[in-house]
């Protein structure tokens, strides 16, 4: 069979998109290889977390009268998620469970940060 010029071009044309294409997905790979590589420095950062079972508002009358054995009453039902926070900011729920005689936490939801 013979190929028209009019065929052969647009083979010619396929072939250049097609390079252009690999071209653009390898420049992409190693681009977002040498930015996984430069945030391996920050992955060694520690980060404190905060786990929260509730939060109460209490008077200092009242903490100067706490004893053993009182009892700080929250406004949080025993069956809500707890609220894990990375310094001072939000960022998932989970609940409470045991490793062996260890406390430990479920994550059960990620915080969408664009929504904060």
């Amino acid at each position: 069979m013979i190929k028209t010029k009019l065929e052969e071009q647009k083979s010619d044309q396929d072939q250049e998109q097609s390079n252009a294409e690999n071209r653009k997905i390898r420049d992409y790979e190693e681009s977002f290889n040498k930015a996984v590589k430069e945030l391996d420095d920050f992955l060694e950062i520690p980060i404190r977390v905060n786990v929260v079972i509730g939060k109460k508002m209490v008077k200092i009358g009242e903490l100067l009268n706490l004893a053993p054995g009182s009892l700080l009453v929250l406004k949080r039902s025993a069956g809500e998620s707890l609220l894990v926070f990375l310094e001072d900011t939000f960022f998932a729920k989970g609940e409470v469970t045991i490793m062996e005689d260890t406390f430990a936490v479920r994550i059960t939801e990620i915080n969408d940060p664009r929504k904060v």
